[in-house]
Order: structure tokens, then sequence, then C-alpha cells
């Protein structure tokens, strides 16, 4: 996709995947200053006695609304670890119902970024903690505080799209 949304340069959806609790956000980069911006942050909340169809359904809907309202150019997740096997095989499910999603809506790929590698590039420390990442993120998008954000999920969603601005070197954090 080529298009901006507003103007903005390198719009890009960031997602934080998990089957119980996505975290998307939209970030883009103003073309006067070349500052990251946040345009959007959503989340979902799914009950954990839901089955996972009713879960994946709604992150595949939020996912539709979100790209078909911003046309991103650029879409990134962070890339998901394998721990536990059942939240693994969950994940999973998660990856590829977004990865067919963007790919029906026309995205070639969905770019990863390993956990550590986003909070290198948000923090300066690849260990850093979920309260230093938050911090930086709100920080680097100029947000008054981290009230902005509703969860963990979507303060990480926001980590991502700064990480991936930061590597194509769209801004500097």
């Amino acid at each position: 996709m080529t298009n901006s949304y507003n103007g903005f340069k390198h719009v890009t959806l960031a997602m934080d995947l998990s089957l119980n609790g996505p975290g998307f956000a939209v970030l883009a980069v103003e073309p006067t200053s070349n500052k990251p911006i946040i345009l959007d942050v959503r989340s979902l909340v799914l009950t954990r006695h839901k089955t996972h169809g009713p879960k994946l359904q709604a992150t595949t809907e939020l996912l539709k609304d979100l790209l078909a309202t911003y046309e991103p150019q650029h879409l990134v997740r962070e890339k998901g670890f394998s721990r536990f096997p059942a939240t693994t095989q969950s994940l999973f499910k998660v990856v590829g119902a977004t990865e067919l999603t963007a790919y029906n809506e026309g995205y070639e790929a969905i770019t990863e970024i390993a956990p550590t590698s986003v909070k290198k590039a948000v923090t300066g420390n690849g260990k850093a903690s979920k309260e230093d990442v938050a911090s930086s993120v709100v920080k680097h998008l100029q947000i008054k505080d981290s009230a902005y954000f509703a969860n963990d999920d979507e303060t990480d969603a926001a980590a991502v799209g700064l990480a991936y601005l930061k590597s194509i070197k769209a801004v500097r954090l």
C-alpha cells in the first residue's frame, strides 16, 4: 500500500499479538518535524472461557478495521517466542489468522521484530522492564503519561511500531 493517512509519512500498524489480549498501535511520522506520532491504539480483552474461534474472529475484525481506516504502508509485529507448548500453539493460530487477514486485504507480509530488539531500540537496553519500555514510549510519542494506554499490550504494540520506524531510519529515538 502506498497511501498515507492525512499526509503523515510511514503509517505503520504495529501489533503485540496474543490470543487473550492482542494490542494494536498505528504510528506515523509527522512530515515537518520527522517525529513519531501515535494515530490510534486499541486492544482486545478476550475472556478465557471463549473458544479460539471467536477470539480469532474478534482479532481479525479489529485488524481489518484498522487496515481499512489507516491504509498503513507498513505492518509489523513482535516476534513470538516458544516457552510453553499450549501458549505457543495458540499464538501460532493468532499469527496465522492475522497473516491471512493482512494478505486478503492486499498486504504481502508482516515484518517481525524480536522482543529484545524492540526493548533495545526504544530504551537502549534489550533487557528493559515493562515500566522502562512504557516510559520510553510515552516520551518518544510525546504523550502526557502512560494512562493514555489501557494496558501493557497497547504500550508494547506502540513500542514495536517505534522500533520498526527506527529500524527503517524513518525516525531517530
